[in-house]
């Protein structure tokens, strides 16, 4: 049985300490969405190297690109909502995560579409910003992480132009979680 609404995908970026983890962590526990760190998807080679210290070349980053796109995929395609986590990304970088919508179209899933959260402290160096065709937006990160989890699901909500009818409606975050759930029961 297919859920009557999309799946969510979300990449949570930021610098080195903006929360990102924490985030992730609150907003699976509201919605049951699956998360993903990105170093989990490096190559055994890139894993070595980072295990002796070594610096990563191009071809050890693109390796986890890889990968990352191919999870996101394999979930749009049984319409599981995920979260991944990453460090800022290039253009080039979140144009290869992008190739995950591409996959989900062509087995006729509903408008699947990576949502980039960038997550931004004060005083830190932020990801790359992202470029006016792209989807996402920047997210103060400066607060407790259950409350930045709260600000991404209804900016989140915001983008998916989620309507609400009738008075007494739940919140747009309460019926982003609620459609999370859905899909993640799937």
């Amino acid at each position: 049985m297919s859920s009557k609404f999309p799946a969510v995908h979300m990449v949570l970026t930021g610098a080195c300490g903006s929360g990102q983890a924490a985030v992730a962590e609150h907003l699976s526990r509201l919605t049951g969405m699956a998360v993903a760190d990105a170093d989990t998807f490096h190559p055994a080679t890139a894993r070595r190297k980072i295990a002796t210290g070594q610096n990563l070349c191009s071809a050890d980053l693109t390796g986890q690109l890889h990968r990352m796109r191919d999870w996101i995929a394999d979930r749009a395609v049984s319409g599981t909502s995920t979260i991944v986590i990453c460090p800022p990304l290039s253009r080039a970088s979140r144009d290869l995560l992008r190739e995950a919508e591409g996959v989900a179209a062509l087995t006729g899933q509903d408008a699947t579409r990576l949502v980039f959260i960038e997550l931004v402290t004060p005083g830190k160096a932020g990801p790359a910003p992202l470029e006016a065709d792209e989807y996402g937006t920047s997210v103060d990160a400066s607060g407790h992480p259950e409350d930045v989890a709260e600000l991404v699901l209804d900016t989140v909500a915001r983008m998916r132009s989620v309507r609400l009818v009738g008075t007494g409606s739940p919140s747009i975050s309460d019926r982003l979680i609620a459609q999370a759930r859905e899909a993640a029961e799937q």
